[in-house]
């Protein structure tokens, strides 16, 4: 269950602003919260308030973490994350109202005003979804609403260094 949790929102950031190849490790994982709920008749494992996950430099807040699984051995099929929902790893972060990662399609959907930040990169728009099996992904809008992204360039020397 922590390789799936951690491989969801580490893959968020592959697509949506530039690729990049990240793996979990074998970092412990730390979930905290103010509640947690076990419904092994439901198959879920829910961590309700103020809900932080850490593994390594990898952090997960939001209000509500909500882990779908089937079978005795606990195969994960999906997992929901829920208000104010906010991923950090260095200076990329993500954020949204709600997060949903569907095992078996290797999907990940934002949505509640989505955003991905990388340093001063930026990529938002009303839903992001995320295909981390294509390595890529698709920003949409609905009616008047926009896409928006921007990019910065990177490792390029400014104007007055080249002059020099």
């Amino acid at each position: 269950m922590k390789t799936y949790l951690l491989l969801i929102f580490l893959c968020l950031f592959s697509g949506a602003v530039r690729a990049a190849s990240v793996a979990p490790g074998d970092a412990p994982l730390e979930i905290t919260s103010r509640q947690l709920e076990a419904d092994d008749a439901a198959g879920t494992v829910t961590f309700i308030g103020d809900v932080e996950a850490r593994q390594a430099d990898l952090v997960i807040h939001a209000g509500r973490l909500t882990v779908y699984y089937r079978g005795e051995a606990r195969q994960v099929e999906r997992i929901e994350a829920e208000q104010d929902v906010r991923v950090i790893q260095g200076q990329r972060v993500a954020t949204g109202q709600h997060a949903l990662y569907q095992r078996s399609s290797g999907k990940l959907v934002l949505t509640g005003n989505p955003r991905i930040n990388d340093g001063a990169d930026q990529v938002s728009g009303d839903k992001i979804t995320v295909y981390l099996n294509d390595k890529r992904s698709v920003v949409d809008s609905r009616g008047e609403g926009r896409v928006k992204a921007t990019f910065h360039p990177r490792g390029k020397q400014s104007d007055a260094d080249a002059a020099r």
